[in-house]
């Protein structure tokens, strides 16, 4: 297969979310793409396909979400993941497992590539090498729903295959903080975050020590307080996770600023799930 990219770097370094390639396919299809930089074999090929719109298949011209690091750039195509030089060249390919694969993004170093995958059903975040090699599962996104009335323990010792969770987020605490303990996986960590339950748990010292977790206080504004430049680091990589769909808070209600009270009513009587929003421009 051969493709001209037209001033991949430029769009890499804009951060376009996709890059709408022109693509000619030949009788043969390889495991290797060749890019090119310039951009005179990009206007041809370009040509040529508007010219022979029905000789074009769109899954194959179609390359998006790229990242740069250094002289290297990462991009998915074939629902794979690519890897070439800014100069132009042939890329590799780095993944060929059947499920997708998408939004790469290189460690500052440039020797690990995170990235989003189907590889076992549910999306989840995996690591690899910037050369290539076997990605390694970090996240379990079950998609399960668990109903923590009369304890969840149970529950998610079997979503977890009897592992537990790695990490379980709590700002209720009391019973909730407690069943956490219970369920919480070796090397996990069990982040405190509040108490709407009004109770302030306790936890045994010998439980931690059993069970090898930790036990972290969140406090994201303190936090942000205390070492500016990570905090800024951590806003801007909560921004980049909503851009890219990989978080998606729920919205309970918005509200107009004219009708506050109301808003502020819901978060009193607690029927907020989610998050309430007040938009001034309603």
């Amino acid at each position: 297969m051969r493709i001209s990219f037209r001033r991949l770097a430029i769009a890499t370094a804009c951060s376009m979310a996709t890059l709408a390639i022109a693509a000619e396919a030949s009788s043969s299809v390889s495991t290797s793409v060749a890019i090119s930089g310039a951009a005179g074999t990009a206007d041809a090929a370009a040509r040529t396909a508007a010219a022979k719109p029905a000789a074009v298949d769109p899954s194959l011209g179609f390359y998006r979400l790229p990242a740069l690091r250094g002289d290297r750039v990462v991009f998915v195509a074939e629902g794979d993941l690519w890897s070439t030089s800014i100069a132009g060249g042939a890329a590799q390919r780095l993944t060929t497992h059947g499920g997708t694969e998408t939004f790469p993004a290189v460690s500052p170093d440039g020797r690990w590539i995170a990235f989003t995958g189907q590889q076992e059903g549910a999306s989840d975040v995996y690591v690899m090498p910037a050369a290539g090699g076997v990605p390694r599962r970090l996240t379990w996104d079950t998609g399960a729903v668990v109903n923590v009335a009369g304890g969840f323990r149970e529950q998610v010792k079997a979503i977890t295959g009897g592992r537990g969770a790695d990490v379980i987020y709590d700002p209720v605490g009391g019973d909730i903080f407690d069943e956490s303990v219970r369920c919480i996986a070796f090397d996990g960590r069990l982040l405190v975050i509040g108490f709407t339950s009004g109770r302030i748990p306790t936890v045994s010292v010998n439980m931690p020590l059993i069970k090898g977790f930790s036990v972290m206080g969140v406090r994201a504004g303190e936090y942000g307080r205390q070492f500016p430049e990570k905090g800024r680091e951590n806003s801007a990589a909560i921004w980049k996770l909503a851009e890219d769909g990989l978080v998606k808070p729920r919205v309970d209600h918005e509200y107009a600023l004219d009708d506050w009270r109301e808003a502020y009513e819901t978060l009193a009587q607690r029927t907020v799930v989610g998050k309430t929003i007040i938009r001034p421009d309603l």
